[in-house]
């Protein structure tokens, strides 16, 4: 499943060690201005940096577009985008070995793979796609004064006690990590928690039963690398909560007098903030020994390289604003 949407449709292509990536964005209507240095830099947020936890894989994603824009224009026509892969340097030592984790399994079992030069799809390489078609989502939401904000609050932590590295401030706590690079000694990898918000949508988006909004938005932000949690409004907090501190209650002029249902009820938008929080998993990828097995079913070790990032925050940002984006482009087309 390669698309996105359904009036709103995004459709990429490539992967991590292929010459490009790239994709279709079809439905974005015409007339639209494209601020070409505003989607570069959105891509420049989700690139490799000098960030402590970034990859150190080099890719300067400048995007080429080749179709749909004219005149710095939407034409209505499908606008079709690649992004050159210019640092391509698999782990040929690990091409063998099943990544703990990873997709390395799950795509042997299912599409028959033999090494992991056939998991390069499931690289958040491809994620640059998503920022792009959420940057021309944005663009044409900006017209309607809708914005799109995220933000991460999650913590690393290590075994020690309760020392922790501080990724949103970029930080060490206590002097349990290494100060030279700010992500520990050890080679291990972190956690993120990105909130979100969706600030001046109208009431009424999302369609009842089994295309709810907030459910869109779900499947969306589940649909990123590394997520395996997604909350909006109180979210887990509400199954601690007696209704009568939970219901937002309204006033004779219909404003509310609080947002605990993240400004989603009944599967549509009800004019309020659309807030949500997702959690994203340790990067996979250490840069420290562990066990697992070959795709022959051997034992042996895995250890990853400096390619790989050490926690998804703060990359991981706009891919979640990008989504959002594209769930909210989709519904107000819709």
């Amino acid at each position: 499943m390669n698309s996105f949407g359904t009036s709103f449709i995004l459709s990429d292509y490539g992967g991590t060690h292929d010459p490009h990536i790239g994709g279709t964005i079809t439905g974005c209507p015409a007339d639209i201005e494209i601020d070409f240095e505003f989607i570069q830099s959105e891509l420049a947020r989700r690139a490799p940096s000098q960030h402590p936890n970034s990859t150190q894989r080099r890719e300067p994603d400048h995007v080429e577009f080749l179709s749909g824009i004219e005149n710095g224009k939407t034409t209505g026509a499908p606008i079709e985008f690649r992004i050159q892969n210019e640092d391509v340097q698999p782990n040929k030592a690990m091409l063998h070995v099943i990544k703990p984790s990873h997709a390395s399994y799950t795509y042997k079992i299912k599409y028959g793979i033999t090494d992991n030069s056939g998991t390069g799809r499931a690289s958040a390489r491809q994620t640059a796609c998503r920022v792009v078609g959420g940057a021309i989502a944005k663009l044409y939401l900006k017209k309607f004064g809708i914005e799109i904000h995220a933000w991460e609050k999650g913590k690393g932590r290590r075994e020690k006690g309760e020392k922790f590295l501080l990724l949103s401030e970029e930080k060490v706590a206590d002097g349990d990590l290494s100060a030279s690079d700010g992500r520990g000694d050890d080679g291990d990898t972190f956690g993120a928690l990105v909130h979100c918000t969706i600030k001046n949508l109208p009431a009424g988006l999302g369609e009842p039963v089994y295309d709810k909004f907030d459910a869109r938005l779900a499947y969306a932000m589940l649909s990123i690398n590394a997520c395996k949690g997604f909350e909006i409004g109180k979210g887990f907090e509400a199954a601690n909560m007696k209704g009568s501190e939970y219901n937002d209650i309204q006033n004779p002029d219909f404003s509310f007098q609080s947002n605990n249902d993240g400004g989603v009820q009944a599967g549509i938008t009800n004019g309020q903030e659309v807030y949500f929080s997702v959690a994203f998993k340790p990067v996979p990828t250490l840069q420290m020994k562990q066990s697992t097995i070959d795709f022959d079913g051997k034992s042996t070790t895995y250890i990853g390289n400096n390619r790989n990032d050490r926690c998804v925050a703060p990359r991981v940002l706009p891919v979640v604003e990008a989504m959002a984006a594209l769930v909210v482009a989709d519904f107000m087309l819709s």
